[in-house]
This record gives structure tokens, C-alpha cells and sequence, in this order.
């Protein structure tokens, strides 16, 4: 195992969504919308530089998907929501990102418009996401639709770059220091946390197992979109007692600071 001082995880936002809060807690509909981020994490310090999701750039998929107004850098060009800027602000070059693991397949965790400028970059997707990713579960008269946030064109482009997947089943090292830990039948059917081993002990990066740690972790009830209710309660188990820290994708309070640990 590689020493851990020097690894830090900056959270990147590439823009926002208006949604429900009432998905942040499984049995509690809520009509009041919240304003949440649409993160990816940059890691520096390992032995090559990961990136954990990319967040989105095409806005309109959001809105497609049934989900209320989302603004990413296409439709608000003022805003510092660019993926590539940001990972060069961290002294980074897009070519120097040599792994990209995707906690899951849904539209704002992969963009092909960023994936393309990130041209060195091996993608990990566990096999079970991408099978389901293929063939959603789903039923048209659902918010989501038949796709089950599943966009059709960011499946096609993962099949046209069919040749950079690394394809995992279950929990696997990607590199010293950090693994995947598969979360079947969960949040989807493959979704991903990615742990990082760090002086500070374990930070998670959740995807979207989790969407508040006070919520889904500290009081372990379980957020609203989920394939198996009980898979997910097992999940949120699970990473109350495997993790130090803990980084979702769409809670505000993550970006109050610039790096982890």
C-alpha cells in the first residue's frame, strides 16, 4: 500500500438541478424542490490520477428525464461548471487522467462530452450497470420513463468506446489505496462506491447511494430511488461501518470545502 499523506479528493461541480426533496428519504413525499450539485472528484496522489463521474454538460437530458430545471456550463456559459477547466486548476492535464470509474450509468454521472476530452482515460463500470443500463427495468407512466434515468444516447457512446471499458464484477482494486465496492440492486442494479484509503482514514465516494450523510447515514434512512429496498438498506449499512468520511454526488455541503481528507 502506497503511503496516503499526500492523497486529496476535490470535488467538482459541472452544475445544478432542481429536484424533490423528497428524494432523499425513502416514505417522506415532500412538493418542496431543492437546489442540488452535480459533482465529479478529481484524486491526486496515487500512483495515476483518477476521476470518479463526470457530472453533466447537456442540460436538457434533466428536463427530458422529468426531473425539473437543471443548468450546467452549456446553458450557463458564465458559470466556473467546466470539468476539463477545473481538473486543470487542480495542475492536472484531461490527458493525464488515466482512470475514470463510473459510480453508475445514470445522465448526470457520464457525459460523453467530457468523456472524449479525457482521452487516456480507462472506464470502469461494474457489468450488472451496464447489462441494466442496456435494458432498463421500467415502466413509461414513472418518472424517468422506460429508461429509468438511463439516457439512451449516453449508452449508445458507451458502446462506441467499447474498447476503453474495463469491465468489473464486484469489488475490485483499481489502484493502491482505492477499490471499487460494487452495491448490487441498490440505488441501480450495479452502482459503485469508491473507497479511498487516506491518512484521515476512509473517505467513500457514495454516487448515489447516498444523497445527505445526516440523512442516509447518520439516521441510516434510506433515500427514494432505489431497485431493492432491503439491497439498499443493507447499503447504507454497510457504509456507516466501512467509512471515515463521505462524499455523495448532490449535497451542497460537500463543496464548503475545496479537498478531502
Amino acid at each position: 500500500m502506497l503511503h496516503s499523506e499526500g492523497i486529496r479528493i476535490y470535488p467538482i461541480n459541472t452544475g445544478e438541478a432542481e429536484v424533490s426533496a423528497g428524494l432523499d428519504i425513502f416514505l417522506k413525499p415532500s412538493i418542496e424542490r431543492r437546489t442540488v450539485p452535480l459533482l465529479a472528484f478529481l484524486i491526486t496522489g496515487l500512483k495515476e490520477i483518477v476521476l470518479v463521474d463526470t457530472g453533466m454538460y447537456v442540460a436538457e437530458k434533466g428536463t427530458r428525464m422529468g426531473l425539473g430545471p437543471h443548468r450546467t456550463k452549456e446553458t450557463n456559459p458564465e458559470k466556473d461548471w467546466d470539468l476539463i477547466d477545473n481538473i486543470r486548476k487542480h495542475g492536472v492535464r484531461p490527458e493525464e487522467v488515466k482512470h475514470l470509474i463510473l459510480t453508475h450509468l445514470h445522465y448526470e454521472h457520464i457525459c460523453p462530452y467530457y468523456i472524449k476530452r479525457l482521452p487516456n482515460a480507462t472506464i470502469y463500470v461494474q457489468r450488472k450497470e451496464l447489462e441494466h443500463a442496456i435494458a432498463p427495468i421500467g415502466r413509461h407512466f414513472i418518472v424517468g420513463g422506460g429508461t429509468f434515468f438511463y439516457d439512451r444516447e449516453d449508452i449508445k457512446f458507451i458502446t462506441e468506446i467499447y474498447e476503453r471499458i474495463e469491465i468489473l464484477d464486484g469489488d475490485e482494486e483499481i489502484l493502491p489505496n482505492l477499490k471499487c465496492v460494487l452495491f448490487e440492486d441498490s440505488h441501480t442494479p450495479g452502482s459503485q462506491a469508491v473507497y479511498v484509503e487516506t491518512s484521515k482514514g476512509t473517505v467513500i465516494i457514495t454516487g448515489d447511494l447516498i444523497r445527505s450523510k445526516s440523512i442516509n447515514i447518520d439516521k441510516q434512512y434510506p433515500p427514494a430511488l432505489f431497485y431493492d429496498i432491503r439491497a439498499m438498506e443493507r447499503a447504507i449499512k454497510k457504509l456507516k461501518k466501512d467509512g471515515d468520511i463521505f462524499l455523495p454526488s448532490h449535497d451542497y455541503e460537500i463543496l464548503s470545502k475545496e479537498s478531502y481528507p
